[in-house]
């Protein structure tokens, strides 16, 4: 017999989706490159509701990571620091 829930469906919640790119997967080592962000609601992607900024790390990109995601010291070299790229990307 199945179970009453009052559960709401994921597809019915309006969300923001954040992704990140990093100089590593070490999570107290690796700092930040890239993030973005889109805004779902009803289950689609909102025109005009994302957001994407690089990131400079102020440390070395390893090649192992640029090699994931393409992302290197002179694609970030202009790119504000962690905080002020996110300040700006509202």
């Amino acid at each position: 017999m199945a179970g009453i829930s009052n559960a709401t469906p994921l597809i019915a919640l309006d969300a923001v989706v954040i992704d990140t790119e990093t100089t590593g997967l070490h999570p107290g080592k690796a700092r930040v490159l890239e993030i973005a962000g889109v805004r779902i609601v009803g289950g689609r992607i909102e025109p005009g509701q994302s957001f994407r900024s690089l990131v400079r790390p102020d440390e070395p990109i390893p090649a192992a990571a640029t090699a994931v995601h393409q992302i290197d010291a002179a694609k970030v070299v202009e790119a504000p620091a962690f905080r002020p790229g996110l300040a700006r990307s509202r």
